[in-house]
């Protein structure tokens, strides 16, 4: 029997949003799709890390959550842009890198050029 754990009402909002974006190529995708629409092979380009298959599934989730839709053009390949409700994830996404930037510089190791023989 799996344990639940009971998770403040003013919490779950968070959790939320949280889950949506529970991988690590999702925020990445999505961050993508803010300057303009693209294929499945165009944003494969542009995340040549993210295996293809892994890829095609978290498309799939981002548009079984509504973040993101396709457009099927007839003879044309499928192409993917965010959603109203993924728009409106943007100030969030560019609020995380703004924070992330500045954690990474709080938190990176100082390293000198010079050192002293």
């Amino acid at each position: 029997m799996t344990a639940t754990i009971a998770q403040p009402a003013e919490l779950r909002p968070l959790n939320t949003t949280l889950s949506l974006l529970d991988s690590p190529w999702k925020p990445l995708i999505l961050y993508r799709l803010t300057d303009h629409d693209y294929r499945f092979v165009e944003l494969h380009r542009t995340l040549t890390a993210c295996p293809q298959a892994t890829l095609t599934n978290q498309l799939t989730q981002l548009v079984r959550d509504q973040l993101v839709v396709t457009a099927n053009a007839p003879a044309a390949p499928t192409s993917y842009s965010l959603s109203r409700t993924g728009r409106s994830l943007v100030p969030l996404l560019l609020a995380l890198n703004r924070w992330g930037r500045a954690y990474v510089a709080e938190t990176q190791p100082v390293t000198s050029a010079h050192h002293d023989a």
